[in-house]
């Protein structure tokens, strides 16, 4: 605690007393620091007191406001306040900063425990020092190293053992840590035979084996083997009066604490086919369609294999201990052995299996029923795809919109609005692919005929207008047929029409799949004394007959005249008109004269005066022109 609550608070003028602490900006250790405490004013003999850290410095009280410190050490550092006896005034707190080299320097081992070949090991560096900006060095066996705060090995080897050491430096000096020994631990290595007989063995001589080893700790035991057959426990063994029955392998087996590790084989003479034949692939783990994969074959033969030769199943497919595939596909999946040869004789390894993941491909929709659809059948569509591993999800799509997942997907009472392109995406855990698009064609048919009317309303002028006839159907429309409503047979045919008496129209469009009649439109013509024929003033004998017919109606409204001359003239052109209808209208001829007319040209219209004072005018035009024409 800072103390007692004070007496005196003020000077000695009555202004309020305030304190504050100049210390230097920074000090180095074994130099000299003075700390000045402050007054705003005037004090009748003041005793300052010293606090550090918030606690009292009872060694550091002076009647005068300096506290010095000679010589600084780095424990000097620290948060320093002033009072003065006898007040309740405190000077803000004011750090000083002691500057020193690197010292208590020290190295530490991770793992702490016991250190083994291939394991990684990092020594850390520490040290205290003002400022911690500082130079790390390590030293084995006093050579250089390496810098840094921590220095690591991985991957450990027995030629890393020994005494390091680190040495921190800062701007006022340096410190070196005591040397620490790392003591590399390993399995025996190097273990070899050696034969005490040199050259050829005879049989009937004598021969001793040694085993030897570097380890650390030293070899514990040692184990003799004879193929894979274990025949002494000792360091060496003799073998007296050798035979035949000694021929072999012979190894030798080291063994410590942290493992064991056997001799190349020594071959007392012994000729005998390739054995412990095995296979392995690199990388190991699955294989994924399009990487390269490596088969490596390797045996145990005196005299040496002269030859490896590989197979998928019964076929040679390569030849070499090493059999590489590149860009791996499912194609290459299979069984595969290696056939080793030598001098004495032959052996397969045993069979080892390829088997290739990859993402799905060659991904198929097909359609069911598989002839053509029609508006209200059901349809399914099922995909189908070559994956390994199996495929787990299936999503169908119809164009970018997805409808749902599954590996079948059926479409009940199908209609035209399921038209479109299908696909299917199919994703196991190697990836995903898609299917090529597949085309649903829905047939229907007709729907929503409509009418539309070349004119703006109802009642037209003369023949003029043009009704045209339009539907939705797949496949398009066959064949359009006319009707008014009250005629028991069409009155025309084709995607358009133009009506020649007035009446309430309308057209019956059909394609293979079925027909529709439009809405009927009602047309009130207008004008009673003349008709528009859209006739082509064809070349040749088409203007003939045109001509012809028109000469025909004309004398039959004469005739007509003339038998019922007693009659008005009001009934008179009634009855003419009626029957030029008669001859035009194409419910009542044998032959459609109408249409045949406006089929021929109808660009070039000719207007026909039906009154009975120019009848024989028109005739006689009508005659002028046939004479001038080519017929």
């Amino acid at each position: 605690m800072l103390g007692s609550p004070p007496l005196i608070n003020s000077c000695v003028n009555g202004s309020s007393l305030e304190l504050r602490v100049e210390t230097p900006e920074a000090v180095t250790e074994g130099g000299a620091a003075v700390l000045k405490c402050v007054t705003t004013c005037s004090l009748i003999t003041p005793t300052f007191i010293w606090y550090k850290n918030r606690h009292p410095l009872t060694t550091k009280t002076s009647i005068n406001n300096q506290l010095r410190l000679q010589p600084v050490s780095s424990e000097d550092a620290g948060s320093y306040i002033c009072a003065v006896q006898m007040s309740s005034v405190f000077s803000p707190p004011k750090d000083l900063i002691v500057r020193y080299p690197p010292k208590n320097v020290s190295v530490s081992i991770s793992p702490s425990a016991e250190i083994v070949e291939d394991s990684s090991v990092t020594l850390t560096c520490s040290s205290d020092a003002n400022p911690p900006l500082q130079v790390y060095t390590w030293l084995k066996e006093l050579k250089y190293i390496g810098t840094g705060k921590t220095y690591r090995i991985s991957n450990i080897r027995s030629e890393d053992s020994g005494d390091y050491t680190c040495q921190s430096q800062n701007q006022f000096g340096e410190g070196r840590s005591p040397a620490v020994n790392l003591n590399v631990q390993y399995p025996p290595k190097s273990v070899s035979v050696s034969i005490s007989s040199s050259g050829e063995i005879v049989e009937g001589s004598s021969m001793t084996l040694t085993c030897s080893s570097d380890a650390n700790p030293p070899v514990e035991n040692y184990t003799w083997f004879k193929g894979l057959k274990t025949i002494r426990t000792r360091e060496s063994f003799r073998i007296l009066n050798i035979s035949s029955e000694d021929s072999g392998e012979y190894t030798c087996e080291c063994r410590n604490r942290w493992g064991k590790r056997r001799s190349p084989a020594v071959d007392l003479n012994i000729l005998y086919p390739p054995k412990n034949i095995s296979v392995s692939i690199s990388p190991s783990g699955e294989i994924v369609e399009g990487s390269s994969v490596t088969l490596t074959c390797s045996c145990d033969a005196n005299p040496p294999v002269m030859e490896y030769t590989w197979f998928k199943k019964k076929q040679l497919v390569a030849k070499g201990n090493t059999y590489t595939i590149s860009n791996i596909s499912s194609g290459d999946d299979g069984l595969y052995k290696c056939k080793s040869i030598n001098a004495v004789d032959y052996r397969y390894s045993a069979g080892v299996t390829l088997k290739i993941v990859a993402p799905p491909r060659d991904i198929s929709v097909s359609i069911s029923p598989s002839g053509e659809i029609v508006e209200g059948i059901s349809v399914t569509l099922t995909c189908s795809s070559d994956a390994d591993p199996p495929v787990e999800i299936y999503s169908w799509f119809k164009g970018s919109a997805k409808l749902g997942e599954g590996e079948i997907y059926s479409v009940l009472n199908i209609s035209s609005e399921d038209s479109g392109e299908y696909t299917c995406q199919c994703q196991n855990q190697d990836g995903e692919g898609r299917s090529p698009a597949v085309g649903l064609n829905v047939l229907y048919p007709p729907k929503n005929v409509s009418l539309s009317n070349s004119s703006s309303g109802e009642i037209v002028e003369d023949i003029s207008v043009i009704l045209t006839c339009s539907s939705d159907a797949n496949p398009p429309v066959e064949n359009y047929t006319w009707f008014i409503e009250g005629g028991v047979s069409p009155v025309g045919s084709g995607h358009s029409y133009s009506p020649l008496q007035s009446g309430s129209y309308y057209c019956e469009a059909r394609n293979e799949h079925g027909a529709q009649r439009s809405a009927p439109i009602t047309l009130i013509l207008k004008g009673g004394h003349s008709i528009t024929l859209y006739v082509a003033v064809a070349v040749g004998a088409g203007l003939c007959v045109i001509a012809a017919l028109l000469i025909l109606a004309l004398s039959l409204r004469r005739q007509n005249q003339k038998k019922d001359k007693t009659k008005t003239n009001k009934s008179e052109n009634q009855e003419v008109e009626g029957d030029t209808y008669m001859a035009l209208d194409p419910s009542v001829r044998a032959s459609d004269v109408y249409q045949t007319l406006t089929n021929l040209r109808p660009d070039h219209p000719v207007t026909v005066n039906t009154s009975v004072s120019s009848d024989y005018e028109n005739i006689e035009t009508l005659n002028n022109k046939i004479k001038t024409s080519q017929c």
